[in-house]
């Protein structure tokens, strides 16, 4: 995680007010996505007075997940004659039942694709 930006805003107003270059170098973040004021203050009590920008990804990008990128674009970018909401599809061969997003590991229902997310899938703190 690379924090770039830090506001604050006092309870009840709306002015936001951006860290300094040494207010934003005073935070730490730590790999649980803690982020803590090391010696310049202390975060603002009170709900949703505090924004901070950031950057968190895998640098250099692994292949695999390249790889299932342009699954995507590719499945994206094709036309099919298959309705998106079929569940089924049947021909001369038989009945097949088809691959759907949705539910738990199959972000795009695309099974080459699903399984690198899930091989790839971190937890990310929300606050």
């Amino acid at each position: 995680v690379a924090v770039s930006n830090v506001e604050t805003r006092d309870t009840g107003t709306q002015t936001w007010t951006a860290f300094t270059a040494d207010e934003l170098a005073d935070v730490l973040d730590y790999s649980h996505g803690l982020l803590v004021r090391e010696s310049l203050g202390t975060w603002p009590s009170g709900r949703r007075n505090v924004r901070v920008t950031y950057t968190h990804g895998r640098q250099p990008i692994p292949s695999e997940l390249r790889r299932a990128a342009l699954g995507v674009l590719l499945d994206q970018a094709t036309r099919t004659n298959v309705n998106d909401r079929a569940l089924t599809e049947t021909n001369e061969f038989g009945t097949f039942r088809l691959s759907t997003p949705g539910g738990s590991g199959h972000w795009f229902g695309l099974p080459a694709v699903d399984s690198v997310l899930s091989q790839y899938r971190e937890a990310v703190l929300t606050v």
